[in-house]
């Protein structure tokens, strides 16, 4: 066997054999091997892949289609409809999980060569002889010897020494002689659209983002009429749209084009992984996953957990919809809060005046009663104090600010808060002087 890279000469007067067109083509697959992986350094696994599910409860694990890369880059293509059954038996002996590997023989050997005695090997390929037409004459035919992979299946406990493999699925035995896919299985891949499951992850990631940036831009749209204009306050929750409003255009492109690489799709995953780490202590560049081509399983489901983390951390769920109901001009209340909500959440009134007089947020902060709404009326005529109403001149930086608006904390102690926390409703009264205010209530998860 010649070692290295040995490109066959011509010449004029040679004597041709066998020998020079196994040369010849060795070369020309080892040239465009190192070719391609030099573009590409992972372009190795799955390109198309498809089972026989039904099989499975037959206690058989059948491939009905498959195209693959091997690591040595060696180029398959199998078709039940044509070629030969790729069956694994599952009956008997084998292990609660299973890993499969699709198996090629290591040599380039052919057995079933006429006028060739098997030397008892088991070899890459098999002799397949096919009646081919000339594609400019289709009179004239001729038998062709093609090459067909002689493919195996095998379990992650057999040996695969004089084998190049892939790991093409995991199966789990269901204790009644049948077995079921393990669907968050991703093998090797050379395309997205070999795996089902990674295109349904990209499906996630669209519509994860896509609900987070209209929950973004609701929230942009309550704080500023002018639907461009960020606060201060507002800055993180900017960085976040940022980030996931440009990462939307990229998986629908991933999306509709299956047949890219999935390093691709790590990169952009990994890329927002990095743009949100900054809004966790726990999580930071370091950490994120690494690309691992042949654990793409560990890869991707690291990251999704990763992504979903950092949405909740940057984006809290701090802001519920509680709508006062004006009963009255002096009566806003509300029914039926959710005592989650009054166990975590600080209460906010949130209050715009046109009255000139700056004094008028001190008299608000005196003179406006809260508490429990069947209490309300009894704390007005009694000239009790009710839940005890805090002016907060800077509000926290996660509570949504209107231009304009001032802030009263309701303290979260006291009996009249007790009264509230009990009843589940709560009950607000204006003095005359306030009843031409605007007033919303807001909640912030501490």
């Amino acid at each position: 066997m010649i070692k290295g890279i040995r490109k066959v000469i011509w010449a004029e007067g040679m004597f041709l054999g066998q020998q020079h067109f196994q040369a010849w083509d060795r070369y020309y697959e080892t040239y465009q091997n190192l070719q391609a992986r030099s573009i590409s350094p992972l372009s190795w696994g799955l390109l198309d892949f498809q089972i026989d599910r039904e099989a499975l409860g037959n206690a058989q694990f059948r491939v009905v289609k498959c195209q693959a890369m091997f690591p040595d880059g060696r180029l398959i293509s199998y078709d039940a409809s044509d070629d030969a059954p790729l069956v694994m038996n599952l009956e008997g002996g084998y292990a609660e999980k299973l890993e499969i590997y699709l198996c090629l023989p290591s040599n380039r050997s052919a057995s079933g060569i006429n006028g060739y005695r098997n030397n008892g090997q088991l070899c890459a390929w098999e002799a397949d002889y096919r009646r081919v037409t000339d594609e400019n004459d289709p009179a004239r035919e001729r038998e062709v010897m093609l090459a067909r992979p002689n493919l195996l299946l095998l379990d992650g406990s057999e040996s695969r020494e004089s084998f190049t493999s892939i790991r093409i699925a995991e199966i789990v035995a269901e204790g009644d002689g049948t077995y079921t896919l393990v669907e968050d299985y991703i093998p090797p891949l050379v395309r997205i659209g070999a795996s089902e499951y990674l295109q349904a992850l990209v499906l996630r990631m669209v519509e994860l983002f896509s609900a987070k940036v209209r929950v973004l831009n609701e929230r942009r749209k309550q704080v500023s009429a002018a639907a461009a204009d960020f606060g201060h306050s507002d800055v993180s929750d900017f960085l976040v749209l940022q980030a996931l409003s440009g990462a939307i255009p990229l998986l629908q492109h991933i999306r509709s084009n299956p047949e890219l690489h999935p390093e691709r799709l790590y990169e952009l995953l990994a890329r927002i992984i990095g743009s949100l780490c900054p809004f966790s202590f726990e999580i930071d560049v370091h950490s994120v996953e690494r690309y691992r081509h042949n654990e793409l399983t560990r890869v991707f489901s690291g990251l999704e957990k990763q992504l979903r983390a950092l949405i909740d951390t940057a984006m809290p769920t701090r802001l519920k919809a509680l709508t006062l109901n004006r009963e009255a001009d002096s009566l806003y209340s509300i029914d039926n809060i959710d005592s989650a909500m009054l166990a975590d959440h600080t209460f906010f009134l949130s209050v715009y005046s046109e009255m000139d007089d700056p004094m008028w947020v001190a008299h608000f902060e005196r003179k406006v009663k809260a508490g429990a709404r069947a209490d309300i009326e009894m704390i007005v005529a009694s000239a009790l104090p009710g839940a005890r109403l805090t002016h907060t001149p800077r509000p926290p930086s996660k509570l949504p600010i209107k231009s304009g608006y001032e802030y009263f904390r309701i303290e979260p102690r006291g009996d009249f808060w007790e009264r509230i926390v009990s009843e589940r409703t709560l009950g607000i009264f204006l003095p005359h002087e306030f009843m031409r205010v605007k007033m919303e209530i807001v909640t912030l998860q501490e």
